[in-house]
């Protein structure tokens, strides 16, 4: 979890949109998100023959940046404790 919080060796970005325009973007490792999803490890299995210097962002343009904040606490921590106010379904 330390290496994500301080940005090391991060070698993905997450894009997700904002109501007002514009997107909220949060770095990650691929190995993570891939374990953790398998909707992103297929994503990210595209990209296998992508030069290692290349940009790699994924857009999840139906997610809103609070619950992603919450997905990624569970894929690093193994846990998530969301707040009733924040739990809409």
């Amino acid at each position: 979890m330390a290496l994500w919080q301080s940005g090391t060796l991060c070698d993905v970005r997450v894009r997700i949109p904002l109501v007002t325009g514009g997107y909220e973007t949060f770095e990650a490792h691929r190995v993570v998100l891939a374990a953790g999803s398998d909707f992103v490890a297929a994503l990210l299995q595209r990209w296998e023959s992508t030069p290692p210097n290349e940009d790699y962002t994924i857009d999840l343009p139906d997610m809103c940046p609070e619950s992603f904040k919450y997905v990624l606490h569970y894929l690093y921590k193994g846990e998530c404790a969301v707040p009733a106010e924040d739990a809409t379904f």
